[in-house]
């Protein structure tokens, strides 16, 4: 099954966070997508600056990202991270309200693409890897 399809499967079974809402939780979202579908990470990050630091080198070149890439943003005190659906960009999963395709009932879980998150956010891009955390990845 796409990425694509699977992230959407996910975010209907999981509507909410233990019950609560998704904003603020993107790190836990990540998390949570690369033990459903992947390979968590062994060394579980706080957040997703911490997340951002424990994957390396970030490549700043979104147009480039590959599916499975994970994007990564400066942005208040513990920063933002999504999945890219589709490559390049365009379809990036995410806890937030600025997304532009809502999953959920909260509108805070769904996907928007990089140029409009910054447009809505105005966060810093850091660039994306292919690893959340130290190892944690999609595979599927």
């Amino acid at each position: 099954m796409p990425l694509y399809a699977n992230a959407e499967r996910y975010a209907k079974a999981h509507p909410t966070r233990d019950g609560g809402p998704w904003k603020g939780y993107c790190a836990s979202l990540m998390y949570r997508m690369c033990e459903w579908l992947g390979k968590a990470p062994t060394k579980v990050p706080i957040d997703a600056d911490a997340a951002a630091t424990a994957a390396g080198v970030l490549n700043k070149e979104w147009r480039k990202a590959p599916i499975g890439a994970f994007h990564y943003w400066s942005i208040g005190e513990y920063g933002h991270v999504g999945l890219d659906l589709k490559g390049a960009g365009t379809t990036v999963f995410m806890a937030s309200t600025h997304c532009t395709t809502k999953w959920n009932k909260a509108g805070d879980l769904g996907w928007i693409s990089i140029p409009k998150y910054y447009t809505a956010s105005k966060a810093k891009y850091l660039g994306w890897s292919m690893k959340y955390g130290n190892n944690g990845k999609i595979t599927k």
